[in-house]
C-alpha cells in the first residue's frame, strides 16, 4: 500500500502543483505540495524514507523545470533527512510539530533553493526572507499541519488508514 502511495505522489504531485494548485497562490506565494509531502514522509517514515523520496520527487520537479540541474533533487532530499531526524526527537508527532518543522524545513529548502537555482549570493537570498521565504514557509507550515491533520484524524473516521504518530521505541 505505501509503495503505491509514493509511486502516485511521485507520479501525481508535480502536475498538481502545477496545475491546481498554482491557481491558488497567495500573493504570488504557492504551497509547495513536494516540500509539505517530502516533510510529513520525513517525519512519520523515517530520514531515509524522507531522504529517498525527497531525492524522487524533487528529480520529477528539475525535470519539468527549466532551471539549472538538480538544486530541487539537493533541497528536497536534504529537508526529507531533516524531517526524519526531528521525527526521531519527538515522542509523539503532532499538528503543532508538522507545522513547526514545516515551517523552518520549508524557510531552510527556500533559502538553500534561492542560493543553489537562482545563483545568487547568501546576502541576496537573506533579502529574500521578508517578501518570499517566509510567506513560502508559513504556507507550506499551514499545509503540511493541515495535511497531518486530515491524515490522523478525518481520514480514520471515514474508515481509511491509521496513521502511527507515536514514537514507541524512543519511550
Amino acid at each position: 500500500m505505501k509503495s503505491w502511495l509514493y509511486a502516485a505522489l511521485i507520479l501525481f504531485a508535480v502536475p498538481l502543483q502545477t496545475t491546481v494548485l498554482a491557481n491558488l497562490s497567495l500573493r504570488n506565494v504557492e504551497p509547495d505540495l513536494v516540500l509539505v509531502a517530502v516533510v510529513l514522509i520525513g517525519l512519520l517514515g523515517g530520514g531515509l524514507e524522507g531522504a529517498l523520496m525527497g531525492v524522487a520527487m524533487g528529480f520529477v520537479q528539475d525535470l519539468f523545470s527549466a532551471g539549472i540541474a538538480f538544486p530541487n533533487l539537493v533541497t528536497k532530499g536534504a529537508m526529507g533527512i531533516a524531517a526524519g531526524l526531528i521525527g526521531q526527537q519527538v515522542v509523539r508527532v503532532t499538528p503543532l510539530v508538522v507545522l513547526v518543522s514545516g515551517l523552518f524545513l520549508s524557510a531552510g529548502s527556500g533559502m538553500a533553493f534561492l542560493s543553489l537555482a537562482r545563483g545568487r549570493a547568501l546576502w541576496d537570498a537573506v533579502l529574500a526572507v521578508p517578501t518570499l521565504v517566509l510567506p513560502q514557509a508559513i504556507l507550506d507550515g499551514m499545509l503540511a499541519a493541515a495535511a497531518f491533520w486530515a491524515m490522523t484524524t478525518v481520514l480514520p473516521v471515514m474508515g481509511g488508514p491509521v496513521i502511527p504518530v507515536r514514537r514507541l521505541g524512543r519511550l
